[in-house]
């Protein structure tokens, strides 16, 4: 799509964690080409809490992070614990806990594999209230 490793956050931030040994040249790329099915693919602006990377004390930074991010939501409710969400989680931030998986926040990447990916559609994406007042 022609897009840049800085460009994905989620691919920059797996290279920086280390969750992608050996560099970028390392991710095979399976499936058929997608040029067959995307043509003059345009960018979406990208609305991020690294905005504070750098500009405030990391202690802030992490505040500002964990608070401000979406980030994945269980529902008790709807869950049946068949443990999709935690194989195909990246970075390995889910563990079944009693009742649903749980969360490890310092791990998860914000890729959203266990929503996309949940038979049950059991996993919202919880956008802090603040989010929406700001970015409608």
């Amino acid at each position: 799509m022609g897009l840049k490793v800085d460009d994905v956050p989620t691919i920059k931030r797996s290279l920086e964690r280390g969750i992608i040994k050996g560099g970028i040249e390392t991710i095979d790329i399976i499936g058929e080409d997608i040029n067959k099915y995307v043509s003059n693919f345009k960018v979406p602006k990208i609305r991020s809490v690294n905005f504070f990377r750098g500009r405030v004390p990391k202690r802030v930074e992490d505040f500002l992070t964990f608070y401000l991010s979406p980030r994945p939501e269980f529902s008790k409710d709807i869950c049946v614990k068949c443990g999709v969400c935690i194989e195909s989680c990246p970075p390995k931030a889910l563990k079944m806990g009693d009742s649903i998986p749980t969360i490890d926040y310092k791990k998860c990447i914000r890729c959203f594999c266990c929503h996309e990916l949940c038979p049950k559609k059991a996993i919202n994406i919880k956008r802090p209230w603040i989010l929406s007042r700001i970015f409608k």
